[in-house]
């Protein structure tokens, strides 16, 4: 049979139309797994997607009117389920994903069809509305899921969605429980990726490097467990809070735990009160008490600085520093200033605003000041909140001369000692405290180390300033005569 363009093309065209259909349903069709009760309607299945080794797919909740490639960024939380919910990430697999835990409540509608969702996936903080990205993902559990496996699910959503990394929160039932722990505790830079955690029937005893990480960063820590939980106990919940508060803030704890009386006749099995939207505890469900901690709010801090360092090369000065997670960060700011350590900035560095990755920087002061000078970084928030870093200290040998006065304070006689790279004529200027020139006079010296006294015998007690002009440099010297 002979077709004509026309009609091949149209074939061609319906054919992957279909196929993009039927593409689209197999993703995004419901599932009804859950006793035919709550089919998943508001999650979205993202099937073989190799996160890690032990995660290869997640379910995902969106906020209405999400865009990928919008200038919006959503608070994150990553929720992981417990050993009922295995399984290697398919399609079909990941539907059992959403009959536990925080998944199945996003779902739960009561009654059916009414839209009274039983998790509260926004919530308001200060007059502010915030609507959550949820991604569950699928552990396949067996002997090597770990830490990592969080971790790469973290650095995975903050590479893949709109969230704001200044608030990212953890999560994780029973055997996940013990990984989201571990995770905090696997490393400082990985822990202040969160700005708080939920535990929920942990399953290990305390994890002190986490209660380290969480307590001296800011990082809340809430435990929640059965009462009556004997498969893993009250004991380690209270003991990772306990600890969590040993390495808190005084008067400022970081950690708390809820002994929680549930209903179901396992009480290892508190999912389904805990993640309730009318469950409360200080008048606030998970929703609500995850939002109140970010940066600003006694989270994590706005900025990991990796290294800062101030180094001399090239007749430059250059201030350099990295970083290793970054949250709604504006620009660095240099300072400098001389003896008198009145700062002044000399630059700025636009920062990333974002980040989870090491990012480097440096400034390069092209015209810094003759001998000793010093410099300060620090970081101004989008917010305009500024936050400095460590005064460091310098001294240019390489314009002409490193000047030291002695003794300080002194009575009679100043001794005054320089190192010059080339031989040159010196003027020099003392002055009193308030700028008056006292007395001024002129000598040639040769290259290399240099050393000569100054009468000071008929100055009244008070502070002064020696002066000294060079052919390259201009350095001014306090002292106190007695």
């Amino acid at each position: 049979m002979f077709l004509t363009k026309n009609r091949a093309v149209r074939i061609v065209f319906f054919s992957l139309t279909l196929l993009t259909i039927i593409t689209q349903d197999l993703i995004a069709q419901p599932c009804n797994p859950c006793w035919g009760l709550y089919p998943m309607v508001r999650q979205r299945r993202v099937p073989n997607v190799a996160v890690s080794p032990w995660i290869n797919g997640y379910l995902e909740y969106l906020p209405p009117g999400y865009n990928p490639n919008g200038s919006t960024r959503y608070p994150l939380i990553i929720s992981l389920p417990g050993r009922g919910t295995k399984g290697g990430g398919t399609l079909g697999e990941l539907c059992s994903v959403a009959c536990e835990g925080l998944a199945f409540k996003i779902e739960q509608d009561i009654p059916t069809g009414s839209g009274n969702y039983r998790f509260a996936t926004t919530v308001t903080r200060n007059g502010q509305s915030f609507t959550y990205i949820i991604l569950t993902p699928q552990v396949k559990w067996g002997d090597g899921e770990s830490a990592s496996d969080v971790s790469a699910m973290v650095n995975y959503a903050l590479a893949n969605y709109k969230v704001d990394p200044a608030r990212v929160y953890l999560t994780g039932l029973s055997s996940s429980a013990n990984m989201v722990i571990n995770y905090m505790g696997s490393s400082v830079q990985n822990a202040r990726k969160i700005a708080a955690v939920i535990s929920v029937g942990l399953c290990m005893g305390a994890n002190t490097a986490a209660a380290q990480f969480m307590g001296t960063n800011s990082i809340h820590y809430w435990g929640l467990v059965g009462i009556s939980d004997t498969q893993c106990g009250t004991g380690n919940t209270i003991n990772q809070s306990n600890q969590v508060n040993s390495f808190s803030p005084p008067g400022n704890p970081m950690g708390k735990y809820t002994l929680v009386n549930g209903v179901n006749a396992d009480p290892h099995v508190i999912w389904p009160e805990i993640h309730d939207i009318d469950w409360r505890v200080d008048g606030k469900n998970m929703s609500e008490w995850f939002i109140q901690f970010s940066p600003t709010a006694g989270g994590a801090l706005p900025a990991t600085l990796d290294a800062y360092n101030v180094s001399s090369r090239n007749k430059q000065v250059i201030t350099e520093w990295a970083t290793t997670v970054e949250s709604n960060t504006d620009y660095f700011s240099i300072e400098r200033a001389g003896a008198d350590l009145q700062f002044e900035e000399i630059g700025r560095v636009a920062a990333a605003g974002n980040s989870t990755t090491r990012i480097s920087y440096s400034y390069s002061d092209l015209q810094p000041l003759k001998g000793t000078a010093f410099y300060r970084l620090s970081l101004v928030n989008r917010d305009g909140v500024r936050e400095y870093y460590d005064i460091k200290k310098i001294s240019n040998k390489f314009f002409g001369a490193v000047i030291s006065l002695s003794p300080v304070p002194a009575n009679k006689t100043l001794q005054l000692s320089f190192e010059l790279e080339e031989s040159q004529k010196l003027n020099f200027i003392l002055r009193d405290v308030n700028g008056r020139n006292l007395k001024s006079w002129s000598a040639n010296f040769s290259s290399g180390y240099a050393s000569m006294p100054i009468n000071i015998e008929a100055l009244t007690p008070g502070v002064y300033y020696l002066s000294l002009q060079g052919n390259s440099f201009t350095e001014v010297k306090k002292f106190i005569k007695q």
